[in-house]
């Protein structure tokens, strides 16, 4: 018996859907372990075309291999063994240059490592337990560094393989990020009342001495996601974001 909150045409629907999928190579077998799943989905799915710079160019750098690897569907094949190296980089490899990326309504900043691979970097602004406050919007909560993290490793457990490779990592604020930074960063650091080492940078949103980023004292944990190549060797073709989040206190999204 049809429920009485049902629509005819939806459960039609519904019914062609499920007959076409349990019928479907992408369909789940109830036996299937999910790595099984995503492994098998895998194998079916086009890669697509490598960028054109890098066809016939594996490269020699970790940098280069992830630029190599990327496809017009996905940034990087899983099966690929330099994903792990490159994470590895991203938490090791010393940062020899900092400066702040223009744009945007809170501060990021520019990581360049000593073999010229760069990432973008979030500072903590809290800790991963406080909520923002339920009569506060959205757009004036700070952004999270996890979030960048999360996003990436929840990409690779959906199996889409399209959030660049980001980590986690403790840096020292004095020889990490203000001894390499330039000087319109650098103008910006003091030492707050409880002894910490603090920046705040220049943004639309929360770049000044009452919304700073801190160390404890001097360590911060940062969130660092590997640069896409430059756009001379990939060129760019720009799209508004259809969900693009409004910052109007009356107007929605």
């Amino acid at each position: 018996v049809r429920a009485n909150y049902s629509l005819p045409k939806v459960d039609t629907f519904v019914t062609q859907f499920v007959t076409k999928y349990r019928s479907s190579k992408f369909s789940l077998d109830n036996e299937e372990g999910y790595d099984e799943l995503l492994h098998r989905l895998l194998l079916l799915r086009k890669k697509g075309l490598r960028l054109p710079r890098y066809t016939n160019n594996e490269g020699e750098s970790i940098w280069e291999k992830f630029y190599y690897g990327i496809h017009k569907y996905f940034l990087y094949d899983p099966d690929d063994t330099y994903i792990d190296k490159l994470l590895h980089d991203l938490g090791t490899k010393e940062i020899v240059r900092v400066e702040q990326k223009e744009g945007g309504t809170q501060i990021k900043l520019i990581a360049t490592f000593d073999d010229d691979g760069q990432a973008l970097l979030k500072p903590m602004r809290y800790g991963r337990e406080q909520e923002t406050l339920p009569d506060h919007f959205y757009f004036t909560d700070y952004e999270r560094h996890n979030a960048e993290i999360a996003a990436f490793h929840l990409d690779r457990l959906l199996g889409f393989h399209r959030v660049p490779p980001t980590i986690g990592r403790l840096l020292n604020i004095s020889s990490d990020i203000q001894q390499t930074c330039d000087s319109k960063l650098a103008k910006t650091f003091f030492v707050s009342p409880a002894g910490n080492l603090c920046f705040h940078g220049s943004c639309s949103y929360y770049c000044d001495s009452s919304h700073p980023v801190c160390g404890h004292p001097m360590m911060l944990e940062v969130s660092l996601a590997a640069f896409l190549p430059p756009v001379h060797m990939a060129k760019r073709k720009t799209w508004r974001n259809p969900w693009k989040r409004s910052y109007s206190k009356h107007r929605k999204a």
